[in-house]
């Protein structure tokens, strides 16, 4: 006698023909949101990418500067949800703080600084002598080390890289005394 395959019983077909079709049915809906979500986070990442170089362009004026500095942060805004991506996005505010102070908005200028400085600690306290150590601190400061002493923008950066290091009131000090007390 021949064995005759086993088959399932009417009632699990019929089940396992229900979820399949339930699942084609929502197939076209699960692959539809995925395209929408892969093509909105990639918009957001090309529109930051071309916008990142127009924003420290020095030819343009700096106006049109600060146009794009505004979207490149606003549309990177979706990638920072980690300490490591504001790391990366403190160039940017770095760039609108020295558009800002070049068009005579210091106290804008101050908070894209004081942001830059602190996404680029990524978040933790800022104790002066140990901050530098942090590649994106140092990058900003690279950065600023390019500037003229006597522009606005640099006084202004040395004014919150101050303001920053003596926020925690302990006594850090340079080669020729304390700089906290002096202020």
């Amino acid at each position: 006698m021949i064995a005759q395959p086993s088959t399932p019983p009417p009632i699990q077909v019929r089940a396992i023909l229900a979820g399949y079709a339930l699942f084609l049915k929502y197939k076209r809906w699960f692959f539809t949101c995925w395209v929408i979500l892969f093509m909105t986070v990639w918009t957001m990442g090309m529109t930051t990418s071309f916008t990142n170089g127009p924003c420290r362009d020095t030819r343009k004026t700096a106006q049109d500067r600060l146009f794009y500095c505004n979207i490149s942060i606003t549309t990177s805004a979706v990638f920072s949800v980690s300490s490591l991506e504001n790391s990366r996005r403190a160039t940017l505010f770095l760039a609108r703080g020295k558009i800002h102070s070049d068009l005579g908005q210091i106290e804008a200028a101050r908070e894209d600084f004081r942001y830059a400085l602190i996404a680029a600690a990524k978040g933790k306290q800022f104790l002066f002598p140990e901050v530098l150590r942090q590649p994106h601190v140092a990058q900003l400061f690279a950065v600023m080390k390019l500037e003229p002493e006597n522009s606005v923008a640099y006084e202004t950066w040395v004014e919150i890289v101050f303001d920053l290091a003596c926020l925690d009131n302990r006594k850090t000090t340079l080669a020729n005394g304390s700089f906290c007390a002096a202020r």
